[in-house]
């Protein structure tokens, strides 16, 4: 059940991209720049909202905000897909 965006901050790993660092909604899901790729283990995530949804619309179905992203298994994550 642990916040994935939250979890790769704790381990100073970087989500956001060039200049995101520093005007990011701070997990907020404001701002749609915390986008990670699942590609193993997606199905132990959250199910996209449909802000997600609305958010991700032409992107690949293991893509993921990492703000709102909850995870209840292992999962495999890319950065900066």
């Amino acid at each position: 059940g642990c916040n994935l965006r939250d979890e790769l901050v704790k381990r100073k790993i970087n989500v956001y991209q060039s200049l995101t660092r520093w005007t990011n909604c701070n997990g907020k899901q404001l701002c749609g720049t915390c986008i990670v790729d699942v590609p193993e283990g997606v199905e132990s995530c959250t199910r996209r909202s449909l802000d997600e949804a609305s958010t991700l619309r032409e992107n690949p179905p293991t893509y993921k905000l990492a703000c709102i992203t909850n995870l209840y298994g292992d999962a495999t994550v890319k950065l900066m897909p």
